[in-house]
C-alpha cells in the first residue's frame, strides 16, 4: 500500500497514542527472569507461557581457533573466540535480537573445558564463556547451553583432496580424492585428544599417515609376490562387477600414487563421506569410542584407568590399583565434571534456560558387533549372521550399494578375462625380472576370488534385508579385518572387547545407556544449580531407526530420567538436504518448485512422539532444524558451485524449505531453535566443519532467506496457547473470489489470561515496512519500536474466554474495519475507530 493510503487511514478518526492509558507511559521492561517447566509447558518468571524462537550459535564452534606460534597457551588451539570474539558480542547479539530470536542454543565442546588432560579445566575459556552468556541477557535473549559432539571427536578424521581430477560425483574423482595432496578433511567434534587416546590406545595419533584412508596403507603396495597392487587389483575386479564404468587407465594411474605400506594403527578407520553421518554405522573406531563412554565397564571389562589417567589392561583375575576406574566411569566422571564447571559460572544468570547434556548421541553399534563376532567366533559368516540377526527387516538402508547387477555369464567371463590378464602380467614380470612366482597359481587365486565375488553379488542381488546390505557393503569396502590372529585382533582394538556386551548396545540403548548418563550429569548440574532445567535428546539408536525396536518386540524406551526436577525433550529433524553417498560430492541439486508444497507437520509430530510416549509428557523444544544454503539449481551450469548458484537465485529453494518448517512449527505451536547462526560463515566452506552450510547469515553477516524465517510470534503469553499462523510471501494462496490474499497475516489465539503481565509479540519491521494493522479481541496494546516488541494487555479473564490478536499489512482492497491500532512505518501507534 502506498504512503498516501496510510495517511488516509490515519486521518479517519484516529488519535495518536504515545502513552498507555491517558498518559500512563509503559516502561517496556526487557529484563528476563528465571524460567521453569510446568507440565508440558515452559513458563517465565511472571507465570507466562514461554514460546522459544531460537538460533544455534554457532556452526563453526565445532572447530577450534588455531593459534600462531608464540601466542596463547602451549597447545596450538583454543576455543576462546567461539562462537565469536568477545569484543563483537554486542554486534551479534543486537542482530540476533533484531532478527527476532529470543533464545540461543550456545555450543561448547568437552575439549574446550578439558583440552590438555582430565585434571585441569581451561579457566580462561570458562571465563570467556561466562561473559558471552552475560552479554546475551542484555539483549533479552535466553541461553540454553549445549555440550556438542558429532562422531565423537575432531581427532577422528579422514583427509581428502577436494581438487581431485575429474568431475565431482564421478567415480574417478571420488577415487582420486582419497589420494594426496590433501586439502580438506571430514571429522568429528567434541571429545578431547586424551579421551580419544584412552578409547583407542593402539593408535599412533602422531603418525604422518594419520587421516589417510586405511586401505591405502594396509593394502597399498603388493607384499605377497604377486605383481601389482593389492588394492588396485581388488578395484579392478570389483568395480566392473558392481556396474561402475571405470575410465581407461584410471586404476593404473592411481597405482602409481599409492603410499608406502603402513599399519592400520597409523590412522583411524574413518572415511571422508561427504555426508559425514555415514561414519556412524561404518566407522568402527568411532563406535569403539562411544562403546567405551557408554558401556566401557561391560564392553571392556579388563580395561581400567589409573589415577594419573593411564590406560591399564588387567588379567582376568587381577585386581585394579587403588583409585583406578573403569574406562566408562573415568570418561563419564570427567564429562560430568566439565558440566559442573560450566554450571558453577552460569547458575547466577536468570536468562539461562537450560543445560542440553549431549548432542545427538549415536546408539548404532552394528559394525562393532559384527567385527566382535568375527574375532570371537572366528568365522566370516558370523558377521553376516550377526547382521542378519540384528537387522532382519526388509527396510531401506541409505548406505546400500549403488547397483544391484544381474548375475549372468558375462560376469563370469569378466573374471576369466581379468584373471588371464593377471597371469600375463605375472609372466611378463618374471621375464623382465625373475621372481620365482607361480603365475598359474596367481591366475587360480584370482579366479577363486573373483568367482567368490560373483557369488556374493548374486546373493546380494536377491537378499534385500538391511543386515545383508550392510554386510555386503562392508565386504566390498574391505572394512573388515583380514584375519582373526591375535596380532590383527590387537591392531584393530578388539583384544579386550566382549561380544555379548557389544551386541547388547544395539537394543534398549536409550533406556539402558543414555538415560543413566542423563541422570548422572543432570543430578551433578542440579547440585550446583537447583533451578536447572535439563534438556535431553533422543539417540540415533537402532530401535529408533526401525521405528519401535525391531517391530516393537524388543522396545525399551527411555523414560524420564530419575532425580531431575525439570526436564525438556529436544529432538532434531532435517529434510533431505545432504549430498548423495560418496566422497567429494557436489551439493544437492533441486528444482525451484520441488519444496514449495511440502508439509513437514507429520514428520515433526513423529519426532516429538517420545515426550508423551515414555517421558511423562515433558515440554518439547526442537533443538535443531534447518537447511543448506548452497544448493545447485536444476538447469544451471553443473560446473558452477552450489553456493554461487544459490546466491544467483536469492536462495529461493532454501527459503521455501525454511518456510515449510516454520509453518509446521506454528501449526503445532512448537518452540524451535534453528541450526544455525555462524558469524564467520565462508562462501566455499560454509560453517567451516565438513563443508556444512546451514548459517542463516552469510560471510558478511547479512541474513539469507529472511522472508521465510523472520516472522512475528509471541515471546510470552499471558494465557495458554491455542493456535497461531503467519503467511509469509512464500506461502501458497488458493484464490478466493472477492478476497485479498492474506499475505503476511499473523493470527494468534490463546486462552483466558492467567497473569496481569502482558503478552509480548515480536513483530518484524522487515515483514511490515509500511506498518501494520492490529485487531484485538479485547484489551489494549503498546509498541516498542526499538526492540520491535508489541505489548498486549488482555482484559477478559473469565474461564473459556479466548484472546485473539491479528496483524495484517496495508494491502489494496483489504477490509480494515474494526482494527484497534495501526503502527506506521515510523513506529508511531495510531488508535483505530
Amino acid at each position: 500500500m502506498t504512503r498516501h493510503l496510510m495517511l488516509l487511514a490515519a486521518a479517519i478518526g484516529v488519535v495518536w497514542l504515545l502513552a498507555a492509558c491517558d498518559g500512563d507511559k509503559p516502561s517496556f521492561d526487557t529484563t528476563l527472569g528465571r524460567a521453569h517447566t510446568d507440565l508440558s509447558y515452559l513458563r517465565d518468571a511472571e507465570g507466562r507461557y514461554l514460546h522459544l524462537r531460537g538460533a544455534n550459535v554457532g556452526g563453526s564452534t565445532k572447530v577450534p581457533l588455531f593459534l600462531e606460534g608464540g601466542e596463547g597457551p602451549e597447545r596450538p588451539f583454543t576455543y576462546i573466540g567461539r562462537p565469536f570474539p568477545e569484543e563483537e558480542a554486542d554486534k551479534w547479539f543486537a542482530q540476533l535480537r533484531d532478527l527476532g530470536f529470543n533464545s540461543i542454543r550456545l555450543l561448547w565442546m568437552w575439549e574446550a573445558v578439558y583440552p590438555d588432560n582430565p585434571f585441569e579445566p581451561d579457566e580462561e575459556f570458562l571465563d570467556y564463556f561466562d561473559r558471552i552468556i552475560a552479554k546475551a541477557g542484555d539483549y533479552g535473549i535466553y541461553v540454553m547451553i549445549n555440550c556438542h559432539e558429532n562422531l565423537w571427536s575432531r581427532h577422528l578424521f579422514s583427509l581428502y583432496n577436494e581438487n581431485a581430477p575429474g568431475k565431482k560425483g564421478d567415480l574417478d574423482n571420488m577415487l582420486w580424492s582419497l589420494f594426496p595432496p590433501y586439502t580438506d578433511r571430514v571429522s568429528g567434534d567434541g571429545a578431547p585428544l586424551w579421551a580419544t587416546k584412552l578409547c583407542l590406545p593402539e593408535k599412533n595419533f602422531d603418525s604422518p599417515n594419520y587421516g589417510t584412508f586405511n586401505l591405502l596403507g594396509t593394502l597399498g603396495k603388493d607384499q605377497d609376490g604377486i605383481p601389482g597392487s593389492d588394492v588396485i587389483f581388488l578395484l579392478k575386479l570389483a568395480l566392473p562387477l558392481l556396474g561402475f564404468d571405470v575410465p581407461p587407465g584410471l586404476l593404473d594411474d592411481l597405482e602409481d600414487k599409492l603410499p608406502e605400506p603402513f599399519p592400520i594403527t597409523d590412522t583411524a578407520v574413518f572415511l571422508p563421506w561427504t555426508f559425514w553421518g555415514l561414519n556412524v554405522p561404518l566407522s568402527i573406531d568411532m563406535e569403539r569410542c562411544y562403546a567405551a563412554f557408554f558401556a566401557g565397564d561391560k564392553v571392556y571389562p579388563n580395561v581400567w584407568i589409573d589415577e594419573e589417567g593411564n590406560h591399564l589392561t588387567l588379567d582376568k583375575d587381577e585386581e585394579p590399583p587403588e583409585g583406578a576406574k573403569t574406562i566408562k566411569d573415568f570418561l563419564q566422571d570427567n564429562f560430568s565434571s566439565a558440566w559442573v564447571e560450566i554450571a558453577k559460572r552460569v547458575k547466577k544468570y536468570p536468562h539461562v534456560i537450560g543445560y542440553d547434556i549431549q548432542n545427538e548421541p549415536p546408539g548404532v553399534f552394528i559394525l562393532l558387533t559384527a567385527v566382535s563376532a568375527y574375532f570371537q567366533l572366528g568365522l566370516d559368516g558370523a558377521i553376516q549372521s550377526a547382521l542378519q540377526g540384528l537387522l532382519p527387516m526388509q527396510i531401506p538402508v541409505n548406505f546400500a550399494l549403488p547397483n544391484e547387477p544381474e548375475i549372468d555369464d558375462e560376469l563370469t567371463a569378466t573374471c576369466d578375462d581379468s584373471c588371464a590378464r593377471q597371469r600375463e602380467v605375472c609372466e611378463q614380470a618374471n621375464l623382465d625380472q625373475p621372481q620365482s612366482v607361480d603365475c598359474q597359481a596367481v591366475e587360480n587365486d584370482c579366479e577363486t576370488y573373483c568367482e567368490g565375488l560373483v557369488g556374493t553379488l548374486a546373493g546380494y542381488s536377491g537378499a534385500n534385508t538391511a543386515g545383508n546390505k550392510i554386510y555386503y557393503l562392508l565386504k566390498f569396502l574391505e572394512l573388515l579385518p583380514p584375519d582373526t590372529s591375535d596380532a590383527t585382533k590387537e591392531a584393530w582394538g578388539f583384544k579386550d572387547a566382549d561380544l555379548f556386551a557389544v551386541a547388547a548396545l544395539n537394543t534398549g540403548f536409550g533406556k539402558n545407556y543414555l538415560q543413566p548418563i542423563y541422570e548422572k550429569v543432570g543430578q551433578a548440574i542440579q547440585q550446583e544449580d537447583p533451578e536447572a532445567i535439563i534438556w535431553i535428546e533422543p539417540s540415533a539408536a537402532l530401535e529408533t531407526l526401525l521405528g519401535g525396536g525391531l517391530g516393537g518386540y524388543w522396545e525399551q524406551s527411555m523414560t524420564r530420567p530419575k532425580g531431575l526436577n525439570q526436564v525438556v525433550y529436544s529432538p532434531h529433524w532435517y529434510p533431505d538436504i545432504y549430498p548423495s553417498v560418496g566422497f567429494n560430492m557436489p551439493s544437492r541439486e533441486f528444482a525451484e518448485e520441488e519444496f514449495k508444497f511440502r508439509d513437514y507437520t507429520a514428520s515433526l509430530q513423529s519426532a516429538i512422539r517420545g515426550a508423551a510416549y515414555s517421558l511423562s509428557n515433558v515440554p518439547v523444544v526442537f533443538g535443531e532444524f534447518g537447511t543448506y544454503w548452497n544448493f545447485r539449481y536444476l538447469g544451471d551450469d553443473p560446473e558452477t558451485p552450489g553456493y554461487e548458484q544459490s546466491r544467483e537465485h536469492d536462495y529461493r529453494i532454501s527459503a521455501e524449505i525454511m518456510d515449510n518448517f516454520y509453518e509446521s512449527f506454528e501449526s503445532l505451536f512448537l518452540s524451535n531453535v534453528n541450526w544455525c547462526y555462524t558469524t564467520d560463515n565462508d562462501p566455499q566452506y560454509g560453517d567451516r566443519w565438513n563443508k556444512e552450510d546451514f548459517s542463516i547469515i552469510d560471510e558478511n553477516g547479512e541474513p539469507r532467506g529472511e522472508e521465510a524465517w523472520q516472522r512475528p510470534y509471541p515471546r510470552v503469553l499471558s494465557g495458554k496457547p491455542v493456535s497461531m499462523h503467519f503467511y509469509s510471501p512464500l506461502h501458497y494462496f488458493d484464490p478466493h473470489k472477492g478476497k485479498v490474499n492474506p499475505e503476511r497475516e499473523f493470527d494468534l489465539v490463546f486462552e483466558s489470561k492467567e497473569t496481569d503481565a502482558p503478552t509480548i509479540l515480536y513483530v518484524p519491521k522487515a515483514q511490515y515496512p509500511e506498518g501494520f494493522y492490529l485487531w484485538l479481541s479485547d484489551g489494549w496494546a503498546r509498541w516498542d519500536d526499538e526492540w520491535q516488541w508489541l505489548y498486549y494487555y488482555p482484559e477478559r479473564d473469565e474461564p473459556d474466554w479466548r484472546h485473539q490478536v491479528t496483524i495484517r499489512p496495508p494491502l489494496a482492497g483489504m477490509d480494515v474495519s474494526g482494527y484497534a491500532y495501526f503502527v506506521d512505518a515510523e513506529g508511531r501507534m495510531v488508535r483505530g475507530r
